[in-house]
């Protein structure tokens, strides 16, 4: 059995095979990946993907989803430090270099370079911004 093409599609199926082998790259990659290592980080890639949708739910944009996953971090640490856990919690949002006791003792929750204090640990806090006043009047006072 013969299978007869016309003209038409032999062209177009010429043409389709030549835009097969044009490269995507204004320059060639200087790298060399082997097929196994590719295909790896396609999947890998894929795996990512279908993470990120999954964890959108449907009809939320991502920044209520970052709200949500902030409080489930500070449910997290209220949890960790033995606060009991209720609507009225309360946490101040500070750098964290204000707080450095209470960074290294892995009592925040730290996010884009802000420390996330608890109600009950808002002393530390305080007790920290009055240490560096007093020091700056104390340096000016000593002029």
């Amino acid at each position: 059995m013969e299978i007869v093409r016309s003209q038409r599609e032999s062209t177009h199926a010429a043409a389709s095979t030549t835009s097969a082998k044009l490269s995507f790259y204004r320059s060639a990659p200087a790298l060399e990946v082997r097929l196994e290592d590719f295909e790896l980080y396609g999947i890998d890639r894929l795996r990512v993907l279908q993470g990120i949708s999954d964890g959108l739910p449907r009809g939320k944009r991502p920044e209520e989803m970052e709200k949500l996953t902030v409080k489930e971090k500070l449910n997290q640490v209220a949890r960790s430090i033995g606060q009991p856990l209720n609507a009225d919690t309360l946490f101040f949002k500070a750098p964290f270099e204000e707080v450095p006791e209470l960074f290294a003792g892995r009592r925040v929750f730290l996010q884009k370079g802000f420390a996330y204090v608890a109600m009950h640990q808002a002393m530390s806090l305080v007790a920290t911004q009055f240490r560096s006043n007093l020091s700056k009047c104390l340096v000016l006072t000593n002029r």
